[in-house]
């Protein structure tokens, strides 16, 4: 339970929709950034930003029972496992194919619509 900063009944705690807010903008800008066609260096410096956003979730969040059934964990855990196993498979510094970009990117699109980052 987030006793700093409490949430209205039924909702998740609030340092969990700002930490999950700033990843979702955080991995998107990484990943469009990627998208565009830039040069490495700058999709990593990107990158580092999202990374420690997504340390943190894992730490703090993965498994958490007050937020595991929120659409928001679903969508950013989606994209994290999308983004991992794809990596792992053809390493760090190959680019993300449009497949796996679309399907990263529509992850973090309903993760931030549920979170009311993003509008419809």
């Amino acid at each position: 339970m987030d006793l700093i900063n409490p949430a209205a009944p039924g909702e998740p705690p609030r340092s969990y929709t700002s930490l999950c807010k700033e990843l979702v903008v955080a991995l998107r800008e990484s990943v469009m950034l990627e998208a565009s066609g830039a040069p490495e260096f700058k999709v990593r410096a990107k990158a580092d930003v999202a990374k420690d956003k997504i340390q943190k979730f894992i730490t703090t969040w993965r498994g958490n029972a007050e937020v595991k059934n929120e659409a928001s964990y679903e969508s950013i855990t989606d994209a994290i496992l999308t983004l991992g196993q794809f990596y792992q498979k053809n390493g760090q510094r190959k680019r993300l194919p449009q497949d796996v970009l679309d399907k990263v990117l529509d992850d973090l699109d309903a993760a931030g619509k549920s979170l009311g980052t993003f509008r419809e």
